[in-house]
């Protein structure tokens, strides 16, 4: 028993790992009244991830849409496809891959003397480590249906493994929106 709670433990700690600090950013138009909005309608996205085939996919796109719906609609607001709504939202996703290649110990081996005029080298000793990863930003933008302007617009960026599952890319948006959306509409 105990060893499978250590191993569940683990599990969860490596899970979480993959994005588990997503900085979460907004800003907004500090004469845009928000106490208004209620309603709310799509306009379409952009994408410039790159090509990723994670993040550049349809269904990622369906689930920010999914996730934003299900946190608005929680929020009290509705969603309208007909009509007039009170504001649109768009949501842009970005990726670009990065590497990070560290090294440790001595380049240049431990050198030790065995006498006049003579010296020896034991070893390079180098440990060359490379890791790989996508760095993806989530914004959404929210656009007062009367001036057609944005008036709030919030982020969210995080550390993905090179090539996500379709588990890892769903946790990471329904996170995002949902930390993204915390900060809507801002406080007067």
């Amino acid at each position: 028993m105990r060893k499978t709670l250590v191993f569940v433990g683990v599990a969860v700690i490596v899970f979480a790992a993959g994005c588990s600090s997503i900085k979460v950013k907004t800003d907004y138009d500090e004469l845009a009244s928000f106490r208004d909005f209620r309603s709310y309608a799509w306009v379409d996205n952009e994408s410039d991830s790159r090509g990723h085939p994670a993040l550049d996919s349809p269904l990622t796109g369906h689930r920010i849409q999914n996730a934003v719906d299900s946190e608005l609609i929680r929020r009290g607001y509705r969603r309208t496809d007909t009509g007039s709504p009170d504001f649109y939202i768009t949501y842009a996703i970005t990726s670009s891959r990065r590497t990070d290649i560290t090294s440790t110990g001595d380049p240049y081996g431990h050198r030790y003397y065995t006498g006049y005029r003579s010296s020896r080298y034991h070893g390079t000793g180098v440990d060359v480590q490379t890791n790989h990863w996508v760095e993806s930003t989530i914004v959404l933008d929210v656009i007062d249906a009367k001036t057609y302007e944005v008036v709030w617009r919030g982020w969210a960026t995080a550390d993905l493994d090179a090539n996500p599952t379709p588990d890892r890319v769903s946790y990471y948006v329904e996170r995002a929106i949902a930390r993204i959306l915390d900060e809507f509409p801002p406080e007067d």
